[in-house]
């Protein structure tokens, strides 16, 4: 097998079962293999080999404290930064605005391109529901400038 590029597909939550699309698109593609990357697994039914898939929250007590401390300042435990330089991705695709706020943190350490498809609510919200709406919506709204200027 010929080395391929690497993409990490950034979904908050990887992934719920209906968003089979993000795992069809990530697992079609030809020139690049795909690594699905996140804060906390969701549905490990959904397509995606256990090796290819990395987490920041294992769901333990530490595990959620490390995902509240990358969520709120971009932090990431010292182990998952290191699986991800061990990936070695050339490009970051990240699935909804917010989730494309949450991932600055990795685009910036890795230092790769980023871009950020937008489905439907994250591009409609009006800010005024977001400010009261649950913690993404709200770091989205505080990150959306920097997403928009260098992704």
């Amino acid at each position: 097998m010929s080395e391929f590029n690497k993409v990490l597909i950034y979904r908050d939550h990887l992934l719920p079962i209906s968003e089979t699309f993000i795992t069809s698109q990530g697992n079609g593609l030809k020139r690049y293999r795909s690594h699905f990357v996140g804060s906390r697994r969701v549905s490990p039914s959904l397509d995606i080999e256990s090796s290819r898939a990395l987490v920041i929250n294992t769901n333990n007590h530490i595990g959620y404290f490390s995902e509240y401390l990358f969520k709120k300042f971009g932090f990431f435990p010292t182990k998952f930064e290191k699986k991800l330089m061990d990936i070695n991705p050339s490009l970051i695709h990240a699935h909804f605005g917010v989730d494309g706020a949450l991932a600055l943190p990795i685009k910036e350490k890795l230092k790769i391109p980023m871009i950020t498809t937008f489905h439907g609510f994250d591009i409609t919200v009006r800010d005024e529901f977001a400010k009261n709406s649950y913690f993404g919506h709200r770091i989205y709204l505080k990150k959306r400038d920097e997403l928009f200027q260098t992704c």
